[in-house]
């Protein structure tokens, strides 16, 4: 099961989230400054992306569903 439907946090980082998804960091940087995926600045600089945002956008399910 993907790890990003396992969290319940609201924010996911870029390296966790291009692993999960087997695509690369590039690739999220790119739509998230496009406007495709939404992301936060947090404190001191960093980019997360909004954890509902990738499953949204990735179209990920659990299979419970």
């Amino acid at each position: 099961m993907n790890s990003l439907l396992n969290d319940d946090s609201v924010f996911v980082g870029f390296k966790e989230a291009s692993s999960a998804l087997n695509v690369s960091i590039s690739y999220l940087q790119k739509i998230a400054n496009a406007g495709v995926l939404q992301s936060y600045t947090m404190q001191g600089g960093k980019r997360k992306l909004y954890r509902s945002d990738v499953i949204k956008t990735f179209k990920l399910r659990d299979k419970n569903e």
